[in-house]
């Protein structure tokens, strides 16, 4: 592999990186960011975690495929900028 073409790789894997840390591939009711938020500057991650698991499974309905693993991941990136 040429060196332009590593650096080419290597570009397209940070804007992929880059394109997941800034997109949510579900749309979260804003109180609900704010609630684990504020709870995030209280508690730890560990602590929010399990409450955003809590919340996925109890409160949200699963379309086209979706996982409650997906959802868990999308809000707790959201609630921590990941």
């Amino acid at each position: 592999m040429s060196s332009e073409e590593r650096n080419t790789t290597l570009w397209c894997l940070l804007l992929t990186k880059l394109n997941k840390m800034t997109t949510s591939k579900f749309h979260w009711n804003q109180e609900t960011i704010n609630h684990f938020k504020l709870e995030s500057k209280s508690f730890s991650k560990k602590f929010v975690l399990n409450n955003i698991t809590t919340f996925v499974h109890n409160d949200c309905d699963l379309e086209n495929g979706e996982t409650l693993e997906d959802l868990i991941e999308d809000l707790t990136n959201q609630i921590y900028n990941v």
